[in-house]
């Protein structure tokens, strides 16, 4: 079995790409032959110069992604595409799976985005035509698999990949709840909904603690929420404070 990973390059910031990289060693472990292309290639010479402007970078980059596509994807028998939403799906996955489909190849698409139900309302026609060449479509949630449903289209939730030989399970004899939110202050994110969860949670347990990082156009009314339902311990940690908070809590709970 040979798969080829389609996703941005494996050591770049964001989710996508770090789980494709946990998928693609979890793959080899099991004896799995491994390929990658990455949807952002660098390129050298002219194109890697023009890829310094804007909108000429798009150009240049998908044609190099593109070609990348053609000359790899024969070698493999599975394409494990990553996909986001809008734009980004026609010049990003589109291409993988149309030329996927070209040379008979069986492909999964692993769709992530919390902006699905607003994509899907607004291109539903285009994108139903690209996933009629999708074997099987994975979701990282049991919502999106909703959203997925709601507009007649099956998909499979798999969970993202958690390594349990780094984040390793403790019994505590006291629990005091410490939670931590790691995204952006926008509408789509629905921070109000954690922090209205929350407010069960400290029924329970005085002690619990929430930690809100990362900063949006939402905040303030985040923050009276948070007044209006009479929490307490809860930290909006703002933006200067987000990375080396978080550094902090993650070396405390591997500690």
């Amino acid at each position: 079995m040979r798969v080829c990973l389609i996703a941005p390059y494996l050591h770049s910031p964001g989710g996508q790409a770090v789980q494709a990289r946990e998928i693609g060693e979890r793959l080899k472990e099991e004896g799995v032959e491994v390929g990658y292309i990455p949807i952002n290639p660098k390129t050298c010479g002219l194109p890697g110069l023009l890829q310094n402007y804007k909108y000429i970078r798009t150009i240049v980059t998908s044609l190099a992604y593109i070609r990348n596509l053609i000359r790899t994807i024969p070698r493999y028998d599975v394409l494990h595409v990553f996909s986001a939403s809008y734009f980004s799906f026609l010049i990003a996955p589109t291409p993988a799976v149309l030329v996927g489909k070209y040379f008979r190849k069986k492909v999964i698409l692993n769709y992530h985005s919390g902006e699905a139900d607003d994509h899907l309302s607004r291109s539903r026609g285009v994108i139903k035509r690209v996933l009629r060449f999708v074997d099987i479509i994975a979701v990282p949630s049991l919502y999106l698999q909703q959203v997925f449903s709601k507009f007649g289209i099956e998909s499979e939730v798999v969970h993202n990949v958690v390594d349990e030989r780094v984040f390793k399970f403790r019994k505590r004899e006291k629990y005091h709840p410490r939670y931590i939110v790691t995204r952006n202050l926008e509408l789509i994110y629905n921070i109000g909904c954690i922090i209205r969860a929350f407010r069960l949670i400290q029924n329970k347990f005085p002690d619990a603690m929430l930690t809100i990082l990362g900063y949006g156009s939402q905040e303030e009314h985040l923050k009276s929420l948070v007044r209006a339902l009479k929490l307490e311990k809860v930290t909006f940690a703002g933006q200067w404070e987000e990375k080396v908070f978080l550094i902090i809590m993650i070396s405390l709970t591997l500690c």
